[in-house]
Parts: C-alpha cells; sequence; structure tokens
C-alpha cells in the first residue's frame, strides 16, 4: 500500500531547479560524519586545493610535464620521441586523476557529474592540458575565475563543459538594480567560452532573498542571448537562519522563482540536512 501510495503522489511531484553540493573544506564521502551520499543528488562540485591538496597537485605538475614537451620541432626521430613522451604523460595525468576521483573523493563519475575547481594559473601553466586531463578521468565540468578570460581560453574544452566562476564582490554588482556596462562586457565575455556563470556570494548585503533572487533572475533576456545559465554558490552559515527547516525554506523560496534551466544554487559543505530539506523544499505538487 505504501509503494502504490508513493507512485500515485509520485506523477504529481515535479523539481524546479534544485541545489547540489560544494565541497570546500570537507570529503564529498564521509560516512563518520553522516554524510556518505550527499552527491547522490547527481552532481557535485569539488574545490580540492583544500581537500586532496597533494594528490590535486601531483596532477598538476604531470600536466606541466606534458605541455612542456616541444611536439613542434624540425627533426623527424626527435618530433616523434617527443609525441610519444608527451603521450606518455597524458596517460599517466589521466590515470592519476582517475585514482584522486576515485581514491581520495571516493566519487563515482559515472553517475555523479563532477564540476571540478582549477585555479587559473594552472589552465595557464599547463596550456589546457589539465582541463582535458581531468575530463578525460570522467569530470564533467571545469570551472575557474571567470575574471580570468585568457584562463578560460586556454582551457580549450567545449563551452558546455567550462564554468566561469566569480567571486563574492561580484554577486553585489549583479544583485544592485543596475548593473554596469563594464560587468556585462565581463559577463559576455565568459558566457561566449562557458555555458554556466556561477557567482558566489556571502555577508548580509548578498545573501538575503531578494538579492539572491536577483542574481538568479539576471537579465532573464541575457541568459537568454548568450545562453547561459545562473548558478548561485552560497554557504548555509552566510543564510543567518534558526535551523535546517528555515534554510530549506529560503532555499525553496529562492529556487522555486527559477525556470528550469535558467538559475539553481550550490551548497557549500552542507550537512545531509541541510541538503536533503533543501532539496525537497524544490519540489512542488502540480495537482489540482
Amino acid at each position: 500500500k505504501q509503494h502504490s501510495r508513493t507512485q500515485h503522489l509520485a506523477q504529481y511531484i515535479t523539481m524546479t531547479s534544485v541545489p547540489y553540493p560544494t565541497f570546500i573544506n570537507q570529503a564529498p564521502v564521509d560516512a563518520d560524519s553522516g554524510r556518505s551520499a550527499l552527491s547522490a543528488v547527481g552532481k557535485c562540485r569539488i574545490f580540492p586545493e583544500k581537500y586532496g591538496s597533494d594528490d590535486f597537485q601531483a596532477i598538476i605538475a604531470k600536466n606541466k610535464e606534458q605541455a612542456l614537451v616541444n611536439v613542434d620541432v624540425e627533426d623527424k626521430e626527435q618530433k616523434d620521441v617527443n609525441k610519444k613522451l608527451r603521450k606518455k604523460y597524458m596517460k599517466e595525468g589521466v590515470a592519476m586523476a582517475k585514482k584522486f576521483l576515485a581514491d581520495t573523493l571516493l566519487l563515482d563519475v559515472s553517475i555523479v557529474d563532477v564540476e571540478i575547481f582549477v585555479e587559473a594559473k594552472d589552465l595557464l601553466e599547463t596550456d589546457g592540458c589539465v582541463a582535458a586531463c581531468l575530463l578525460d578521468a570522467g569530470c564533467h565540468a571545469i570551472v575557474t575565475d571567470g575574471s580570468d578570460i585568457a584562463a578560460l581560453d586556454a582551457a580549450k574544452v567545449p563551452r558546455e563543459r567550462l564554468v566561469a566562476h566569480f567571486y563574492c564582490p561580484f554577486a553585489l554588482v549583479l544583485s544592485s538594480s543596475e548593473t554596469s556596462e563594464e560587468s556585462m562586457v565581463t559577463i559576455a565575455s565568459a558566457a561566449a567560452l562557458a555555458s554556466v556563470i556561477s557567482v558566489e556570494v556571502s555577508g548580509s548585503d548578498s545573501v538575503s532573498v531578494d538579492a539572491v533572487t536577483q542574481i538568479l533572475h539576471f537579465q532573464m533576456d541575457k541568459q537568454k542571448d548568450l545562453n547561459f545559465q545562473i548558478v548561485v554558490q552560497l554557504n548555509p552559515i552566510d543564510c543567518a537562519c534558526q535551523d535546517d527547516s528555515e534554510l530549506a525554506s529560503t532555499i525553496g523560496t529562492m529556487l522555486k522563482t527559477c525556470k528550469d534551466g535558467h538559475g539553481t544554487l550550490t551548497l557549500v559543505d552542507p550537512s545531509a540536512s541541510q541538503l536533503g530539506l533543501s532539496y525537497a523544499a524544490c519540489m512542488k505538487i502540480d495537482r489540482a
């Protein structure tokens, strides 16, 4: 009977845009902390510089080795040698990245879309090799500094696999009633190379429901014209909510105003309760 009731309700439940987790200071999988399945929502974002940093830096170093191998030499024999060496480094880098994702982060990239942050300087210094390496290892998208157009360009990946991330001060610009021409040029330049514009918010001025909603709805015509989506990166600590239920209600209010595909939100280092309740708050019953 319970199963039949669940099936009956499921036909009326539809999803608005839903939140997904971002891991900065915590491991994406940590059963001891009751966080063994947060990535089960189907997507997560990883900032590996703080968690698993040594392993990730080894991947960066291997890709720098690959980038330094010159295959544009006149001597044919040397060119063949260099091509084989570059391919060897490429395979080693991908193997290291696969091991990092599976063994260090404990993520199954066959069922979870993993967005991974790469410093702009690392994209530039590896001539984009590290971006290709991580995508070949199973990552869904590369996240990097949206204000560094040279780094976005250096990634050399399809724009559907690139996220242009902007830090907190930029959130205040997008949540204001008027957006400067300079900011619009920055967004347009990033959107030409990345299909997702990510905006970090923190502090009381940019974390109110109205401010976040303004960012999510940031010039909807521009989102359509330039063909990009907005993602707001939000730390639950900054919401000043009394408990997880209030947080979920706040997140639901923010995201239920979005049309599917035109805005969503990622929660930084959420607890299972915070993510689960927020996810549920974004469901709506489509029933007369």
